[in-house]
């Protein structure tokens, strides 16, 4: 099914709940449903350079639309966190980020060919390690000791790599799940499937280890917030 009614669609979405009864539905991809959003609504509803899904289409056959790096025609093509959009003939580029409760959003940057990337996954491939990110890509590398919870901060569309951030004590982290998503903070203490991390505010917080995106050391390496 390529809609789905508005009323059930993900709290994610930055659109109106009423009026029109549809509304474009992602395709299968780097992203999962509750946490990206549909290119063609990304240009109409929160870029606001069209008024119709059908203009969006044009747009995205007529111009170069960018998203990390490759060009995207598909107006459900699904964009999500840290992902980097960007539009022949514009200067700069917009990151998508969530907000302080949860709402998908778009803002602008200078950077356009580097990102970070989480470690989700990893395993051998004929002596190399392959490693699996948060936002579907994968990366073969000669040299270990990445691990599944680190980030990598890497240049696009071809990926190598920058920097390694490890997730560990002290790490600078941003969280992208649960009743703290989208804050920052710095890890004080990891327990099984739990951590504990110092907020802005110098409070001590509890959430999942899943929900902490590393996004640098001594500060973030990207702009996470306008």
């Amino acid at each position: 099914m390529s809609h789905l009614k508005r009323l059930s669609m993900p709290k994610s979405w930055p659109i109106k709940r009423k009026g029109i009864k549809f509304v474009i539905k992602s395709k299968p991809g780097p992203h999962s449903l509750d946490t990206s959003i549909p290119l063609g609504i990304v240009l109409r509803d929160i870029l606001r350079y069209c008024n119709t899904m059908r203009e969006a289409k044009f747009i995205l056959n007529n111009k170069i639309i960018l998203v990390d790096g490759r060009r995207r025609k598909d107006y459900r093509f699904p964009v999500g966190l840290f992902d980097i959009i960007r539009i022949a003939d514009i200067e700069g580029a917009f990151r998508v980020v969530f907000d302080e409760k949860g709402g998908i959003k778009l803002i602008s940057d200078k950077p356009l060919d580097v990102k970070l990337c989480k470690i989700v996954g990893k395993n051998k491939i004929k002596g190399k390690m392959q490693l699996k990110f948060s936002d579907g890509k994968t990366l073969i590398l000669d040299k270990e000791g990445y691990n599944v919870g680190d980030s990598l901060f890497v240049n696009l569309p071809k990926m190598d790599v920058k920097e390694h951030i490890k997730f560990e004590k002290g790490a600078l982290i941003y969280l992208t799940g649960g009743k703290h998503i989208g804050e920052t903070g710095r890890i004080d203490d990891v327990v099984a499937d739990n951590i504990i991390y110092k907020n802005d505010k110098n409070v001590l917080v509890a959430t999942l280890k899943k929900y902490a995106f590393p996004v640098g050391k001594d500060k973030s390496l990207i702009k996470i917030k306008e």
